[in-house]
């Protein structure tokens, strides 16, 4: 997809040459959730393109300008809101900081974009606003950048690989490649 949101929700940005190095301009610039942070955008396998941010989802215009529908509240309360698709479960990946110096990705699944959203379990440690993504092969990883001391790696970006367990649980081996 060649498209990113801006932070706080204010705007879409577009690659204009098609490439995830840009150069980007304004898409829609006024903005789509007043005082929502931390938003991004899902591409579903029909082509639908869907924005997400801490606590809502809508499906956006064919154009990325805006909301094709009024904003449904997911269940996820914490910040740095991804979706991903697996064997045709949702997987909605939220930050979540379950106490001092530690910073995860937790991960509630559904069998419909709009939830329930269910099944909350930490999926990344220290992976707190981690990005999740699929390389050319297949693999899948998961951005990190260690917000602890016990974490593998101490303030620095890394990408983890990820698994997929047969309940569609994600699974990591935590030696980063940074």
């Amino acid at each position: 997809m060649e498209f990113a949101t801006l932070t706080c929700g204010t705007g879409i940005l577009k690659s204009a040459t098609g490439k995830v190095t840009g150069p980007y301009h304004i898409e829609a610039a006024t903005p789509i959730a007043h005082g929502h942070i931390d938003p991004s955008l899902f591409q579903d396998d029909d082509g639908t393109v869907y924005y997400l941010d801490k606590r809502d989802i809508a499906k956006m215009k064919s154009d990325l300008t805006g909301l094709a529908e009024p904003l449904q509240k997911t269940g996820v309360v914490d910040e740095g809101v991804e979706m991903i698709k697996h064997n045709g479960i949702y997987l909605l990946a939220a930050a979540h900081f379950p106490g001092l110096g530690y910073y995860n990705s937790e991960v509630q699944t559904a069998t419909n974009i709009y939830g329930p959203y269910t099944g909350a379990y930490e999926a990344v440690s220290w992976a707190g606003h981690g990005n999740y993504f699929q390389d050319v092969k297949g693999q899948w990883w998961c951005t990190m950048f260690g917000d602890s001391t016990s974490a593998p790696v101490y303030n620095q970006p890394a990408i983890v690989p990820v698994k997929f367990a047969p309940d569609n649980r994600i699974r990591v081996d935590l030696n980063p490649r940074v």
